[in-house]
């Protein structure tokens, strides 16, 4: 189900079964609109459950919207905000459960996109790695903000201003179990301003994991983010201005598991 360039829509109390078997099969897509409310929804898609952002004109955003109260399932990420070169801003998501899923949350931009102003808040979030060519690697939350870019949209890369392509995000009262770590990538400085606080995180064996290897999925940026041999709660690159709060962390096989942080400026714990 895809909206182009729509204002002020309402899905209310929907139910999405599509074959978790079939690619591209997105539950829903917004693309370049305006005052968004999706409510009361079950989805299970191949691909994305809810997917927000401009892949039909780079130069429109998609704004305004408010995600709450869903149970979501996706072999791929079940909502994702941003990709490539899209700006959106302005995003609430609240109250869902993401079960079975290969991701659970995640914002993608590339340096020249932006995704900003957005909160995550009271979410049950559960991931598993499942095997073949699916985006993500079983992390409960991914925000990467890294170069990328596929040749075959009609548009080209748009010329933008350089600036932090990821900020001003807040992730308050999760409780996740994953079968990888919570991931913020960026590169230079590009994702600023982020802040976890009161979160539960839970890491669980994997079939699958050694399919891709113990690794962030931050396809199709050209580099994956390797992990760190022992077990991973948090993974941070490249980004400055975090903070993380009233966060607990079980033990996995009697380990605590630590969070690994590389190129990162004003990290708070």
């Amino acid at each position: 189900m895809a909206f182009v360039e729509c204002e002020d829509v309402r899905v209310l109390d929907l139910t999405i079964d599509n074959d978790l078997r079939i690619p591209n099969n997105d539950g829903m897509h917004f693309c370049s609109c305006k005052g968004v409310v999706v409510r009361g929804c079950n989805i299970s898609a191949g691909d994305d459950c809810i997917a927000l952002s401009c892949i039909t004109d780079w130069d429109k955003p998609c704004q305004d919207v408010v995600i709450s109260d869903c149970v979501l399932r996706s072999c791929s990420k079940a909502i994702v905000v941003g990709y490539m070169h899209s700006i959106v801003r302005n995003v609430s998501v609240s109250n869902c459960v993401v079960r079975e899923s290969n991701r659970a949350f995640c914002i993608m931009s590339s340096t020249d996109g932006l995704v900003e102003n957005v909160t995550v808040s009271n979410m049950r979030l559960d991931t598993r790695v499942r095997a073949g060519n699916w985006r993500g690697n079983g992390e409960p939350v991914c925000v990467m903000g890294t170069f990328h870019n596929l040749s075959r949209y009609r548009d080209s890369i748009p010329q933008r201003e350089k600036h932090a392509c990821v900020r001003n995000l807040l992730f308050q009262n999760l409780c996740c179990t994953g079968e990888n770590a919570i991931a913020v990538v960026g590169e230079g400085d590009s994702v600023e301003n982020v802040h976890f606080d009161h979160l539960t995180m839970q890491l669980k064996d994997s079939e699958n994991l050694c399919v891709k290897g113990r690794v962030i999925d931050i396809s199709p940026a050209p580099n994956d983010a390797f992990l760190p041999d022992e077990p991973t709660w948090l993974y941070l690159r490249g980004v400055k201005d975090v903070t993380v709060s009233n966060a607990f962390v079980a033990p996995f096989h009697g380990k605590k598991p630590v969070a690994h942080a590389e190129n990162v400026r004003n990290v708070c714990f």
